[in-house]
């Protein structure tokens, strides 16, 4: 049950202008409208939902109207003598003060986050007879025979919590506004996670294991707290803003596995350099190094192999975009690359290369032991010449003694 379409995302993100969380909520408002809402949509007599009609004449809530309202929330199973069967994007969208729904067993399927930013919803709760999805004893939403994670109540008191190893997909929005989760345990049957995932979330750290292999759009940003990053030795893919707008996170190890980064994937986090290897082959403008007004920092530091997607990324032009880098870029050998380096020592021994004194070379002078063999054998040469030039002029004895004596003196 991979999800498709991101909340529009990409088209945000290709505006390359400053985006406010109330632009971002009326963005993911505009994309999460169904395309099957027509002209007839109509209104329950409450004035609770906006609904419409597929084309079996089976009924779709698209909206919930009451965002004040306070309380448990139950979904009718019926509209008008027809099974209610599906209920809208972001149906619940920004429900704030929402505690409890009850979904009833005639849901066959749900759109994309549908409960997104109700960050007082602390339970859901499925009928029974439901075949398609079912709630946990603690009020967690699951589908696909628990396979997948539909959504984790952002009002739930509990600061941590340990995904089901049933688990294979984490949805769209699933844990975003989670306002007390702190850790979230990720086991290694999840493959993929959603866009807007933990969005809003107050995590502080996460640990993705070696089986998931993308993690879609605005997974994680906003994430205020996320200080602590742990991408694993799988992950191939992070699409944009993947971990946009996380201040706390200030640093982050970058494996062989990933071959792609997104726009925006780090801007605006607290990391002042990056090493990138020689297997992350591309990297979308603005991935690295942009504040949170997405202008590039210009001191932001890029650490790869010469020649490599890092060096490009550093040195990157785009005129019809209007976008320009200017990074300063420290080379690190190319079997270095499948390593994130300490960009601190990695700095220092870029100085001592490029220092024209280099302390070190006196040193390695000193110590290199063939200026010496070439002093001892000069010495001898000497010698055995000054002997056989007193032998040719032939000399008394004790003269010869004497003048080669002499001469070693001279010559000491």
């Amino acid at each position: 049950m991979k999800i498709g379409a991101s909340l529009l995302a990409a088209a945000m993100l290709l505006a390359f202008a400053p985006v406010t969380a109330h632009a971002e909520t009326e963005a993911v408002t505009e994309e999460t409208q169904d395309t099957t809402e027509k002209s007839s949509k109509k209104t329950t007599e409450d004035g609770w939902f906006s609904y419409g009609f597929d084309e079996e004449g089976n009924v779709e809530i698209y909206d919930f109207n009451m965002h004040g309202y306070l309380g448990e929330v139950v979904v009718p199973s019926e509209i008008e003598g027809k099974p209610v069967v599906y209920l809208g994007n972001a149906c619940f969208l920004e429900a704030f003060n929402l505690t409890s729904v009850v979904i009833p067993a005639s849901v066959e399927s749900m759109g994309e986050s549908v409960f997104f930013g109700c960050s007082s919803l602390e339970k859901i709760t499925v009928e029974e007879g439901n075949p398609y999805y079912t709630s946990t004893e603690d009020g967690i939403l699951m589908g696909d025979d628990e396979k997948f994670l539909v959504c984790y109540p952002a009002g739930k008191p509990e600061e941590s919590y340990t995904i089901p190893d049933t688990v294979d997909e984490i949805a769209a929005g699933c844990f975003a506004y989670a306002k007390n989760l702190k850790t979230v345990e990720i086991p290694d049957s999840v493959l993929y996670v959603d866009n807007w995932s933990f969005a809003y979330s107050k995590i502080e750290s996460i640990a993705l294991p070696d089986s998931v292999i993308e993690v879609d759009d605005y997974a994680f940003a906003y994430c205020e707290n996320l200080s602590d990053v742990d991408l694993g030795n799988g992950i191939q893919s992070i699409a944009n803003a993947g971990f946009a707008f996380c201040p706390s996170l200030k640093e982050i190890t970058i494996p062989e596995s990933l071959s792609y980064v997104g726009q925006y994937a780090f801007a605006a986090t607290g990391m002042k350099s990056v090493t990138i290897p020689v297997t992350l082959a591309n990297i979308d403008y603005c991935a690295f190094g942009y504040n949170e007004d997405l202008h590039a920092i210009n001191d932001f530091v890029i650490y790869g192999v010469a020649g490599s997607a890092a060096q490009i990324y550093a040195e990157a032009v785009d005129e019809d975009n209007s976008y320009m880098n200017d990074f300063p870029f420290l080379e690190i050998e190319a079997e270095g690359a499948s390593e994130a380096a300490d960009p601190a020592d990695s700095a220092a021994e870029q100085k001592e290369t490029d220092s024209a004194e280099d302390p070190a070379a006196p040193a390695a002078k000193e110590n290199n032991p063939l200026p010496i063999i070439l002093g001892v054998c000069g010495g001898i040469i000497a010698v055995l010449a000054a002997v056989l030039i007193v032998l040719l002029v032939k000399k008394p004895a004790a003269k010869k003694e004497g003048g080669a004596e002499q001469k070693n003196e001279d010559e000491a």
